[in-house]
């Protein structure tokens, strides 16, 4: 089995276990699954009581309305891992702004930014591509 089904394997569990932590704390299935965070979908909803869930191949991220809400969540899904043998470490507390995939999250001044070393690394690719002088068409289209 290769890299990339691992992966999807992985995640899949993840987003499994993170709907079933949720539905353990009364959620119903069908509204836990509405808030899962999905590739080329419309974010959950962020409303009283649920998190939007935002599970990223091994990570299971929350995002709560509030400290006990994501407190909770986070209880439930550690349960879940433990119901499921599965090993896990919990590597940040709930935080009002928190850095992921490239992005700063700040939910005080609601805010969502790159994170400065990116935004520093594609500041330096384009001074590259400019003084190589050329790019082809495919290049340009990732860019």
């Amino acid at each position: 089995m290769g890299w990339s089904w691992s992966l999807y394997y992985c995640h899949s569990a993840l987003v499994e276990a993170m709907v079933a932590a949720e539905v353990s704390r009364g959620i119903s299935r069908e509204v836990a699954v509405s808030c899962v965070l999905r590739d080329r979908r419309a974010p959950p909803l962020l409303r009283p009581g649920l998190c939007v869930l935002a599970p990223y191949a091994d990570n299971g991220n929350l995002i709560g309305w509030d400290l006990a809400t994501t407190a909770a969540a986070a209880d439930s899904l550690a349960a879940e891992f433990k119901r499921r043998g599965l090993h896990f470490r919990i590597e940040a507390a709930p935080s009002k702004r928190f850095d992921a995939i490239g992005l700063r999250f700040d939910f005080v001044e609601m805010r969502i930014l790159n994170k400065a070393t990116r935004v520093w690394r594609f500041f330096v690719a384009s001074l590259a591509l400019e003084a190589q002088g050329r790019c082809s068409p495919d290049v340009m289209a990732v860019w």
